[in-house]
């Protein structure tokens, strides 16, 4: 069928009209007019907000650059002076990595380095070219009028320099950080996630729900244990302590075989609906020290360890009242065993399966050792109850797998520490629609939290910081500064990216090791 006539109406089709007004633009040269400078003329600034070219745009795409556009137009109209027209591509990042692992069935960072880290890097490079030939493209067609000659890519050298001056600014005024904190982790992707990030990854989920006995030691009379509840089975393999709380009223019921059981008093309802004989009662503080056998034998012993201590978090709305704590996998968790001295376990490896720490489930990714852990507690009978929940967990934005929260290393940019100035700044700025201004942008800033920065990944910007063998870290703010550091010349086509970067060394300027 004709392409003047798709619908057979006689009518010019919607692609025809397409083509026609394209053609005119071009040989008007309409573009080089509306991207022309105006100089004199009032300034309206904008910055394209690059869209990742890891993939083909869809409609999802389209809406918000027709409104960017809506803008645009309407202000060259009015007759200003657009600073800057320049379009923009993010090249970087996992989704762009995870294009071509697909492509090459890669399934780990270990299979990646096997493929070879500057080949992989190549890839992705090319990769984001071919996307934004794509997205240049479609804009065109869609009348989106940007500098398309003259675009910044996120991984151009002079860009990943000016994140570079950046995160160096951010370092001297103490607000760029190494910590070692749990963080949201994907072990898919074998790195940390934001809390942004993870705010786009919630899905619905079921998981186990199970409350375990834990034995107490040193008790006279009968079997005596407290019930302890979880929806992480694969945590109980690195539980340190349980935590109470000192205010709550906790009971001491006699079970059918004769053993006594501790949980609070407003949990009873859930787990004894028909009631139970009360032993007796007592505080929070006064199972404060209590010490248990822990639910498996991996842990070693240590000081101050499988006791219970005390916390305000814990809550009677779900569970008993008794809350399993392991420090390595929970940010209440770590804060309780800071507080506490114990220490912590960790027995996973980086993509979240078993090692040779549990032997139980060596070689079990962290999910799949749920039901062998469970059956194991079961057949030593110390699990009370097995059930299922069906709850909100987070989930790998990108590659869609289940989220951990572990301890680990990450640097960070202590958003927390100037919050304020944030709030303050952003309630002088007008906000289209205005209720974002303190809506969901100026909630963000509110509960703005210490922004985990660095990715244990490939294809990014490197962040620039060199640590010597005594753990003194220098941070970089241009390639001129890592020249001066080095004592080498940087060749004319420097790719700072990581697979370069990581074969400069130079002297700690604190201590002179390399």
């Amino acid at each position: 069928m004709p392409a003047e006539d798709e619908g057979g109406s006689g009518s010019p089709s919607p692609t025809a009209i397409q083509t026609r007004v394209s053609e005119y633009w071009k040989r008007a040269g309409v573009l080089g007019r509306a991207l022309a400078d105006r100089p004199g003329a009032p300034t309206f600034r904008f910055t394209e907000g690059p869209p990742s070219a890891n993939g083909r745009p869809h409609i999802g795409h389209i809406l918000p650059r027709a409104t960017k556009d809506l803008q645009l137009r309407y202000r060259r109209m009015r007759g200003y002076r657009i600073i800057s027209e320049m379009a923009g591509w993010d090249c970087h990042g996992l989704p762009v990595e995870i294009e071509v692992e697909k492509r090459h069935g890669l399934k780990s960072r270990k299979e990646i380095e096997a493929f070879g880290v500057a080949r992989f890097c190549d890839e992705c490079r090319a990769t984001t070219l071919s996307v934004a030939a794509i997205w240049e493209e479609v804009s065109e067609r869609l009348g989106y009028w940007l500098d398309y000659t003259h675009p910044y890519t996120t991984m151009q050298p002079s860009y990943i320099e000016s994140v570079w001056w950046s995160l160096k600014v951010l370092f001297d005024r103490g607000l760029l950080e190494k910590g070692h904190y749990v963080l949201p982790y994907c072990p898919r992707c074998e790195t940390t996630l934001s809390s942004h990030e993870v705010a786009q990854g919630y899905k619905e989920a079921t998981d186990p729900s199970i409350t375990v006995r834990f034995p107490l030691l040193g008790e006279v009379g009968p079997p005596r244990f407290l019930l302890v509840w979880t929806t992480t089975p694969w945590t109980l393999v690195s539980n340190l302590l349980v935590t109470a709380r000192a205010d709550l009223t906790y009971v001491v019921v006699r079970l059918t075989d004769g053993t006594e059981a501790i949980l609070a008093e407003a949990a009873l309802p859930r787990y004894f609906p028909a009631g139970a004989e009360i032993v007796t009662r007592l505080t929070g503080r006064e199972l404060a020290g209590r010490e248990y056998r822990p639910p498996f034998p991996f842990v070693p012993p240590g000081p101050g360890r499988f006791r219970v201590a005390l916390d305000d978090m814990v809550a009677t709305d779900e569970g008993t009242g008794l809350v399993h704590c392991s420090p390595n996998f929970g940010p209440e968790d770590q804060r309780i065993g800071a507080r506490e001295g114990v220490g912590g376990f960790d027995p996973l490896d980086g993509r979240g399966v078993f090692t040779s720490l549990v032997p139980l489930v060596q070689g079990k990714w962290f999910k799949t050792a749920d039901p062998i852990l469970i059956q194991d507690l079961a057949d030593r009978g110390l699990l009370e109850r097995n059930e299922s929940v069906c709850h909100t967990y987070p989930f790998c934005w990108r590659c869609e797998t289940p989220l951990l929260y572990r301890a680990i290393d990450s640097w960070f940019v202590r958003t927390s520490r100037f919050s304020e100035a944030l709030v303050r700044h952003n309630s002088g700025v007008a906000w289209i629609p205005s209720h974002l201004r303190a809506g969901r942008f100026g909630n963000f800033l509110t509960e703005a939290k210490d922004w985990a920065l660095s990715r244990s990944r490939y294809w990014g910007t490197p962040l620039p910081i060199w640590m010597c063998s005594k753990g003194h870290p220098t941070c970089i703010g241009s390639f001129a500064e890592l020249e001066r550091r080095s004592g080498e010349e940087l060749p004319p086509e420097f790719d700072p990216h990581r697979v370069t970067v990581d074969r400069i060394a130079f002297a700690c300027p604190t201590c002179g090791e390399k």
